[in-house]
C-alpha cells in the first residue's frame, strides 16, 4: 500500500507514520504534505496512491477547497481534532472521518475499508454509491455463457464462485454446472456487486452466500468451503485476511 500523508504538524505526522507501520509494516509512505498548495499539486497525481489520510485543517486553509475543485478518484481518510467537518468530509469523498487522538483500532478499521475497495477493483464512487452515501449504483444482474451450440444466460445470484481455469474463466452454479464466459476476474469485477462478491486470489471469486466456512490454512492463509464445490481450494493469503474481514463485517 502507498500512502500519503497530509498534515501540517510534525508530530502528529510522525504519530500516524509510526501507527501505520506498526498496523500495515509494508505501507511505503509518502508525506507530510503540509499546505494547499502541496495538496493541490499531490492531486494532480493522485493515481500514484492507494490512500490518503488528510489533515482538515492545514496551515493555510481548510483542505476541501482542493477537493471541491477537483474529481477525487481515490479514498480520501479524513483525520482531525474537531468533529463539525464529518458531513463536509464525506461530501468531499472521504472514506472515513477519524477524531484525534487516533486509536489503532479506528485507523485499522479505515485502511481495511480502503484495501477492501482495492482488492475488489471499484472506484471510489461506485462504493460510496453502494452502502448509500450517493444514488443507487447499478451492477450486472445477468451474463451470457457460452456454450458447444451457442449460449445461455446465467443469473449471476445463482453462482457460487467465478474460477479461472487456464486461459478461461468459468462460473461455477449452484445447480452444479460449470459455465464459461467471456469474462476475465478483473472485467468482472468491475461489473459485480462488491458488497455480494469478493474476489479471494488470482484465481477465484466468490459469492458471499455460498461461503460456508472459513477454516484456518497452514500459518498464513484462510480457506473458504464453497457450498457445492468441496473439491476445489479457494484460499486467502495473510496479507488479505484483513480485506476478506472487512468485507464480510459490511
Amino acid at each position: 500500500m502507498k500512502a500519503l500523508i497530509v498534515e501540517d504538524e510534525i508530530y502528529n505526522f510522525n504519530a500516524l507514520r509510526s501507527m501505520l507501520l506498526d498496523v500495515y509494516p509494508q505501507t511505503e509512505i509518502v508525506g507530510p504534505v503540509v499546505d494547499l498548495a502541496g495538496l493541490e499539486r499531490a492531486m494532480q497525481e493522485q493515481s500514484r496512491y492507494d490512500v490518503i489520510y488528510c489533515d482538515i485543517r492545514l496551515e493555510d486553509g481548510i483542505c476541501f477547497s482542493v477537493f471541491e475543485n477537483m474529481d477525487v478518484t481515490i479514498p480520501v481518510i479524513f483525520t482531525t481534532a474537531y468533529s463539525e467537518y464529518a458531513l463536509k468530509a464525506f461530501e468531499a469523498n472521504g472514506i472515513a472521518y477519524l477524531l484525534k487522538p487516533i486509536s489503532h483500532e479506528a485507523l485499522r478499521k479505515a485502511t481495511d475499508k480502503v484495501l477492501a475497495m482495492k482488492f475488489n477493483n471499484q472506484n471510489i464512487v461506485a462504493m460510496l454509491e453502494s452502502i448509500g452515501m450517493k444514488g443507487k449504483t447499478s451492477f450486472v444482474r445477468f451474463l451470457k455463457a457460452n456454450t458447444y451450440d451457442g449460449a445461455l444466460i446465467i443469473n449471476v445470484t445463482d453462482v457460487n464462485c467465478f474460477m479461472v481455469d487456464g486461459k478461461s474463466t468459468f462460473a461455477m452454479m449452484s445447480n452444479g454446472t460449470k459455465n464459461r464466459i467471456g469474462y476475465t476476474l478483473d472485467g468482472l469485477m468491475q461489473r459485480l456487486d462488491p458488497m455480494q462478491f469478493f474476489r479471494a486470489n488470482r484465481q477465484f471469486i466468490v459469492n458471499r452466500n455460498a461461503i460456508y466456512r472459513i477454516r484456518n490454512y497452514g500459518i498464513r492463509q484462510v480457506l473458504l468451503k464453497i457450498a457445492g464445490y468441496d473439491d476445489i481450494q479457494v484460499l486467502v493469503s495473510k496479507e488479505n485476511i484483513p480485506v476478506l474481514n472487512a468485507w464480510i463485517e459490511q
